[in-house]
Formats: structure tokens, C-alpha cells, sequence
């Protein structure tokens, strides 16, 4: 078994691209960052990561706390496929999707919610999982995912919510990949009929300890898209220009029938 820390010519600090020539030029994520990702519930937090990691292949551990295993499996071959998630749910049997699936293996998914307890001493869930990973495909994770950050050791109030991050941060480091920590936004000027349309700023997530971050993304759709493309703003970051009111953005267009998440809207 191979040690968890991983050396310089390993791939440390390797940049993970994105699908999206846009989203590269908006933010640039290096394995080993901690990225917290901040939309309204419902705001394709998990969709933009799906689509992230399938449409490059990226080698990842995706823990998914707040959503069955089984509907982000039918989102996977629903972006692997070109189908509608309905579709796939109809048909998950099919022969078509257990190629798929067999074809992009390099995605795992958890539903241990206690998986990253950031009370824990020494070796976590996470970390034994990313060595079973590394020893069945042969390479480690480059992204590790955590949908959502309140879900993760029942980390519900600030202090937790902070402890979470810390450890998330903590992980990364450790097994030198990007972690992605996904965290809903609450806030009381958001709009009941489509609480995604509110722009996300810096501050709304600040319970989450942000302070923790490498960098920070908020998610919401523009009302004058109709609910066809996702913003996605560079609220802090590290390395690039960032703004924390959320005017630092990219638009991408979205299918939610599909699962998909598509080039720069112009």
C-alpha cells in the first residue's frame, strides 16, 4: 500500500481543467485546493460538478450526502449518454447505461455522510477510500467532492461548518487533490418562487468558513435566461482577479431535463 502523502513529481499543484475554455479563464483550481461552491438549494451545485468531472474524465471521489447514489447515477449517464434523466431513470437496467458506467468507472461515489469527521483523529473514511481508489485504477483521485458541506458529520452550525471546511482543506492536502465542498445558501432577500435566480455573494456563505478556501464559486441562473444558462461568479480566489459581490462571472448554458451544463452562453 502506498503512502497517502504524494510528492512533487506525483502531480502536485497540477491544474484541473474544466470542460469549459470560459470557466478556465474565470477560475484556476490546482490539485491540493479547497474550493467551496455556494448556490441556493436546487442551484446545480451538483450538476456543475457532474458535468466537470465526466466531460473530462477526471479521476474522482464524489460523496454525495443530501442526494441518492441511484439519482446521481442517472445524472452521470444521462450527461455520459445525451439522454434525459427521465430517460435514464426509465431504463437504468439497459444494457446501453451498464457500458456506460462500466466505461467511466473513474468516478466513485460515497453516500457516508461521516466519511470527513473533522473530530476525528488520524485517517478518515475519505482517506482509506482514496487508497482503495489509487489501488484499483492505478491512480489516485484528482478531485474529491463533498455534496454538501452541512451534510459532512452533521456539521449544521457555524462552528462545525467551519471544522468541515478546515478538514476538507486538510484532505486535499493530504491525498494532493482538489476538493470541491458544495454548501447551500440560505438568505431572506432570495425569491420563494425561484430562490436560484438571487445572485451569490462572498458573505452569504460566511457560516461555512470561507476564510478556508483557495477559492470560492457562486452559482444562480439569471431571471433573463429563463432558466437556460447558469452563472457562475469567481467570488475570492487565490491566483485570479475575483470579485466578492459576485460581478466577476461567467454565464454557461443548462439543461436541467439533461443534466447538462454546456459552453459560454454569448
Amino acid at each position: 500500500m502506498r503512502p497517502l502523502s504524494r510528492t512533487v513529481d506525483e502531480g502536485q499543484g497540477e491544474i484541473i481543467q474544466s470542460p469549459w475554455s470560459a470557466m478556465d479563464e474565470l477560475v484556476e483550481v490546482r490539485r491540493g485546493d479547497s474550493v467551496l461552491v455556494q448556490a441556493a438549494p436546487m442551484g446545480n451545485k451538483s450538476n456543475l460538478m457532474l458535468n466537470w468531472l465526466l466531460q473530462n474524465k477526471i479521476p474522482a471521489i464524489y460523496g454525495t450526502f443530501d442526494t441518492p447514489v441511484i439519482d446521481m447515477t442517472a445524472r452521470s449517464l444521462a450527461i455520459l449518454s445525451g439522454h434525459t434523466v427521465n430517460q435514464v431513470m426509465n431504463g437504468l437496467r439497459s444494457s446501453v447505461y451498464d457500458e456506460l458506467a462500466e466505461s467511466q468507472y473513474s468516478l466513485w461515489f460515497t453516500d457516508d455522510a461521516e466519511c470527513l469527521d473533522p473530530n476525528r483523529d488520524g485517517l478518515t473514511t475519505l482517506d482509506e477510500l482514496a487508497v482503495a481508489y489509487e489501488e484499483f485504477l492505478g491512480e489516485p483521485p484528482q478531485v474529491i467532492v463533498l455534496d454538501n458541506l452541512s451534510d459532512v458529520a452533521g456539521a449544521v452550525e457555524r462552528v462545525a461548518l467551519q471544522g468541515a471546511l478546515k478538514a476538507a482543506r486538510d484532505l486535499g492536502r493530504r491525498l494532493n487533490a482538489a476538493v470541491f465542498s458544495l454548501h447551500h445558501v440560505r438568505r431572506a432577500d432570495r425569491d420563494e418562487k425561484d430562490p436560484g435566480a438571487v445572485p451569490v455573494r462572498l458573505n452569504d456563505g460566511v457560516e461555512a468558513g470561507e476564510r478556508d478556501a483557495t477559492t470560492v464559486l457562486g452559482l444562480w441562473k439569471p431571471k433573463m435566461y429563463n432558466g437556460s444558462a447558469l452563472r457562475v461568479a469567481n467570488l475570492k480566489s487565490k491566483r485570479q482577479p475575483a470579485d466578492a459581490s459576485g460581478g466577476l462571472y461567467k454565464d454557461f448554458s443548462l439543461n436541467q431535463e439533461y443534466a447538462w451544463i454546456g459552453n459560454e452562453v454569448s
